[in-house]
Formats: structure tokens, C-alpha cells, sequence
């Protein structure tokens, strides 16, 4: 089935589009949830009307996501990261980990709309963004490492543990220790009852 996109859809295409899919995604899908129409190929004027409809539709969204784009340029995130002593990130910036901070501040976004530029230490980047209507920005990221303090407070808990392994070890060995002297006392004793 023909149909025209009004707005963009992942993996079928953008807004103004004409695309074929399969009959039962249209109706089910796409057709329901008012993300396309129908392409009626008899008639010329309905197609010509149909896609002058989109057209304003898509002037209107791209309007929207230019006005849009301007607060995402204000838009600067922080996030804090472990880092090795070769000053290197433990893991990845994900995309979902990013839509997530967004969706926190207000912005909807689909994380396969965001490019994300190779991230492996600290300092500020440039995250883009694509909207809806073709419209490109793009919004500040800053990575910063996680602070010796927070570190140092960590490997002050664990030295309590270990002091307690060590404390449980030693108590383990002197009772052995004393077990085996025990067993000298009983020895010596029953040499002296047979004399």
C-alpha cells in the first residue's frame, strides 16, 4: 500500500514521504495513529491535495522544532564518570543514558536522533540532535571525573573489612595454636600416671 507520511517514522521514512508498506503495518499502525493517508493513485487531485496537507504539516513541525532548537542550544548537561589512573573512561556515554537526562528537563527526544561523538575522557562536547522537520542542533555535554574525595571515602570503607578478615584470621590461628598446646598438656599428664 502507497501511503504519505505525516511525520517522521523510524525505519519507514520522513515527513512528506511517499512510501510502500505492507497493508496490515498501514492499517494497524500507521493509518490509527495518524502517522500517514492513504495514497490514492485513480485520482491526481486527491493525491495533490494530500500532499499539500502534509506539506503544511511539515512546515508547521518544522517551525516548531526551530523554535525548539534555540532552548536546545542553552542546554548544557553534567555527568560525572569513573576514570582509570591512564585518565581514561570506565565504559561508554549511551545515547539512552542521554535521552534520559533530556527527558528530565522536559525534552522528548529518540536516541537514534542524537549523534554522539567519541567520548573516552574529560571535557565539554557537542551533542547533536536531529528534530522533527529535518532540523539540526545541538546542546553541550560535560564530562568530568568523579572527585578523590568520593574515592578516598570508598577505599575508607573497605579498609574496616579487611581489618576484620586480618582480626578473623589471627584469632583462627591462635586457636589452633592453643589447641596444639592443649594436646601437649594431655600428653605429658598421662606419661606421669603410668609411673
Amino acid at each position: 500500500m502507497e501511503i504519505i507520511l505525516k511525520k517522521d517514522v523510524p525505519n519507514v521514512g520522513r515527513i512528506g514521504e511517499l512510501v510502500n508498506v505492507r497493508n496490515g503495518y498501514a492499517r494497524n499502525f500507521l493509518l490509527p495513529r495518524s502517522l500517514a493517508v492513504v495514497a490514492v493513485k485513480g485520482n491526481k487531485t486527491a493525491l495533490d491535495h494530500q500532499l499539500k496537507l502534509v506539506e503544511t504539516d511539515k512546515k508547521k513541525l518544522r517551525e516548531e522544532s526551530e523554535e525548539a532548537s534555540k532552548e536546545f542550544a542553552k542546554i548544557k548537561i553534567s555527568l560525572q564518570k569513573r576514570f582509570n589512573d591512564q585518565n581514561k573512561m570506565f565504559g561508554t556515554i549511551s545515547s539512552t543514558e542521554l535521552v534520559e537526562e533530556l527527558k528530565s528537563r522536559g525534552y522528548v527526544v529518540d536516541r537514534r536522533d542524537l549523534e554522539i561523538p567519541e567520548i573516552s575522557g574529560e571535557g565539554s562536547f557537542e551533542i547533536k540532535v536531529r528534530l522533527p522537520g529535518d532540523v539540526f542542533t545541538s546542546f553541550q555535554l560535560k564530562i568530568e571525573a568523579i572527585k578523590e574525595k568520593e574515592k578516598k571515602s570508598g577505599a575508607k570503607k573497605r579498609a574496616p573489612k579487611v581489618a576484620k578478615a586480618e582480626a578473623a584470621a589471627e584469632d583462627a590461628d591462635s586457636t589452633e595454636t592453643g589447641g596444639e598446646a592443649a594436646e601437649t598438656t594431655d600428653t605429658t599428664t598421662e606419661a606421669k600416671s603410668e609411673d
